[in-house]
């Protein structure tokens, strides 16, 4: 995945009651650190922390 890249929450992010607050967002990948497993994504609406730093298996790319 690259920066500027659309992403959502995977299917194993969905069932971490964690995450349950950022069900059905989108959000705009920020920073990426591959070799640390970290993403920094910004997520659309009205959240009060909208950036949340993700591992790989948490995000996945928007095809829509």
């Amino acid at each position: 995945m690259r920066t500027g890249e659309l992403v959502e929450l995977s299917s194993y992010a969905k069932k971490l009651k964690m995450f349950r607050h950022l069900y059905g967002l989108v959000g705009l990948l920020k920073e990426t650190n591959p070799s640390r497993d970290w993403y920094v994504v910004l997520f659309t609406g009205e959240l009060v922390c909208p950036e949340v730093c993700l591992s790989r298996k948490d995000i996945k790319k928007v095809y829509r």
